[in-house]
C-alpha cells in the first residue's frame, strides 16, 4: 500500500477535490473538470503514488489501460477517458464511481456482524460476469478479437455505486493478444488468490482464466472465506494448481449455486464455461427468480450504508 501523503491542489489541468482511496501502486482522486459556461464534471483520477519512481512497467501498465478502454463501453465496466502525464504525475481520467469497491462492501458487512446476503451475492457475480463477457468478445476494426483478459481480478476492483450498479474497473494488467510484448508466456502477473492455475503456472491464458477469478469471487462471497487461503503466495499458487480448496457447504446456498462455483473453479479451462455469458446464465437459472427481483436496491442501500459507516469512523 502506498504512503498516504498530502493531496495536491491540481494535477495536470483537474482541480482535486479529495481522495477516493489507494491501490499497489497508486492513488484515486477526486477530481474536477472545468469547462466554458460554467461546465462542471466531477472524475476520478488514478495516478502513480507520488513517493514511487515510476518504472517503464508501471507506465505502460497504466499506458495500456487506456488503450484497452478505447474498445470498452459497457454499463459494467469503468469507463477511462484520458491518460496523460504531468510535471513527472503520470494519471488516467476515469468516470466517477458514487459508492465502495467490493473489498470495503465486505468489509463494512463483516463490521456490522453480517455478511453479503445471497441475492446480493448472485447480482455482483452476474454483472461481473456479463461485463467480462463484453470485454472478452470486442474486436478491432478489421474484425479482429483483441482477446482482452482482465488478469486481476479482485474485490478491490468491483465498484458497486449507491444506486446498487455494478462496474469492473482496472484492466490495468489486461493485456491484448496481438501486442507482442502483451502476450508475456511465463510472466505470473495478479494476486495471487485470485489467479488461474494457467496463470500461476505462467502459461498462456485465455478468457476463461477471469472465470477462474470469477470462481474465487463467488465462493468468497458465498462463504467469507478464501477458497486457496494463505499467506504465502507460492503455497497458495500450488494449492490452486492442484485444485485444493474445501467443499462450499455454506447453509442456504443451493446446491445449484455450489456446481456453478466448481464449475468456475475447474483445474483445466477446458471444463470450465465456454464465455462468460453462459456462466451467467447458469448463474441466474440456479436461484429462484425472485432473489434478483430488488438486488439493485438491496445492493444501493448496503452501499449507502458502508459509505456512511466509512465517514463515521475517518
Amino acid at each position: 500500500m502506498p504512503e498516504r501523503l498530502a493531496s495536491p491542489a491540481t494535477i495536470g489541468p483537474y482541480e482535486v477535490l479529495g481522495e477516493l482511496g489507494t491501490g499497489g501502486f497508486s492513488f484515486v482522486y477526486r477530481v474536477v473538470r472545468h469547462g466554458g459556461g460554467g461546465f462542471r464534471k466531477e472524475l476520478a483520477l488514478k495516478v502513480l503514488a507520488p513517493d514511487l519512481e515510476p518504472t517503464q512497467d508501471m507506465v505502460m501498465m497504466m499506458a495500456d489501460e487506456a488503450r484497452i478502454a478505447r474498445h470498452l463501453h459497457h454499463r459494467n465496466i469503468v469507463a477511462v477517458h484520458e491518460f496523460g502525464e504531468a510535471d513527472g504525475v503520470y494519471w488516467l481520467l476515469m468516470d466517477l464511481v458514487e459508492g465502495v469497491d467490493l473489498r470495503a462492501l465486505l468489509a463494512a458487512q463483516r463490521e456490522a456482524g453480517g455478511w453479503l446476503p445471497l441475492p446480493a451475492t448472485v447480482e455482483v457475480i452476474y454483472r461481473v460476469l456479463l461485463g467480462l463477457h463484453y470485454a472478452h468478445g470486442r474486436k478491432d476494426e478489421r474484425g479482429k478479437g483483441l482477446g482482452i483478459v482482465h488478469r486481476d481480478l479482485t474485490p478491490g476492483n468491483v465498484l458497486i455505486g449507491g444506486n446498487g450498479r455494478v462496474r469492473i474497473s482496472d484492466f490495468g494488467l489486461a493485456r491484448i493478444r496481438t501486442k507482442i510484448a502483451m502476450t508475456e508466456a511465463g510472466i505470473t502477473r495478479g494476486t495471487a488468490h485470485y489467479m488461474s492455475p494457467e496463470q500461476a503456472q505462467g502459461r498462456a491464458i485465455d478468457h476463461r482464466s477471469d472465470q477462474f477469478a470469477v470462481g474465487v469471487l463467488l465462493y468468497l462471497l458465498l462463504s467469507a472465506t478464501l477458497p486457496f487461503p494463505g499467506t504465502e503466495d507460492a503455497l497458495v499458487m500450488r494449492s490452486i494448481v492442484r485444485g485444493q480448496y474445501p467443499r462450499l457447504t455454506t447453509a442456504g446456498v443451493p446446491d445449484s449455486v455450489v456446481a456453478v462455483v466448481e464449475r468456475l473453479l475447474a483445474p483445466l479451462p477446458a471444463d470450465r464455461y465456454p464465455d462468460a455469458l453462459r456462466a451467467a446464465e447458469a448463474l441466474v437459472k440456479a436461484v429462484p427468480a425472485q432473489w434478483r427481483a430488488d438486488s439493485d436496491r438491496l445492493l444501493g442501500r448496503l452501499v449507502v450504508r458502508a459509505r456512511a459507516d466509512r465517514r463515521g469512523s475517518s
